[in-house]
């Protein structure tokens, strides 16, 4: 292990223990994404490498500061969330350090593909928390039918490059939802399933037979099961 070195805007911290809090780091392992917190416990995202040190992430205008949790391959699209004037967590991305709030949901962004195009997350919402997918390219947000039957719906942890979308039901099931764009503006989701006791990490290799397969029409809204 390599200890990173004290970044210069934090020479001392009110919460010792959260110093440095890395979240992720991108695909070639030159780039981190690191959070310090102050006495007031308000969040401060850095990304650090070894040529350029550490890179303020901005929150402005959010008074709360935010958090990193994901980040692209190149480095230049970076997920997470910004803390609101009212105290609740927005889902962002910073795009080359220019911050993208999405400030009229609840929740956090915490993957991004690695191409940096899809942007996966999730909202909170009544009755339950909704899985959502951004995509940068459309500036569409698409969200992942929740059928877990949990009363606290749905988390996505993963997204990859063609829009495949891993989600977490805290606690009871998780679902691995591929969205893969068709003609038309069709959109055909296919949920994998299984049951746990205990939350657990998304691993494509344990999802072990297909349950249901939706395709939605985003022209008529309409949604056509298929078992």
């Amino acid at each position: 292990w390599t200890a990173l070195p004290i970044n210069p805007a934090f020479p001392t911290n009110g919460l010792p223990d959260e110093y440095n809090g890395m979240w992720c780091m991108n695909n070639s392992g030159d780039k981190y994404v690191v959070m310090h917190i102050d006495e007031n416990y308000v969040s401060y995202p850095y990304t650090y490498t070894v040529d350029n040190g550490f890179q303020a992430l901005p929150c402005t205008p959010y008074p709360g500061g935010g958090r990193g949790n994901a980040i692209s391959d190149d480095g230049n699209i970076i997920a997470g969330f910004v803390v609101t004037e009212s105290g609740f967590w927005a889902p962002a991305f910073w795009n080359n350090y220019q911050l993208h709030a999405m400030n009229d949901l609840s929740g956090e962004a915490t993957a991004v593909s690695a191409n940096g195009r899809y942007v996966a997350g999730y909202a909170e919402a009544i009755p339950a928390t909704q899985a959502f997918v951004y995509d940068r390219v459309t500036e569409t947000t698409f969200y992942v039918p929740d059928m877990s039957g949990s009363a606290d719906g749905l988390h996505a942890t993963c997204v990859t490059n063609d829009a495949q979308v891993s989600a977490s039901a805290p606690c009871t099931k998780a679902y691995l939802a591929s969205i893969i764009a068709e003609p038309m503006l069709e959109f055909r989701i296919s949920l994998m399933r299984f049951c746990s006791r205990k939350r657990t990490d998304m691993i494509s290799s344990r999802f072990g037979r297909a349950s249901t397969t939706l395709l939605i029409s985003l022209s008529s809204s309409r949604y056509l099961m298929e078992r």
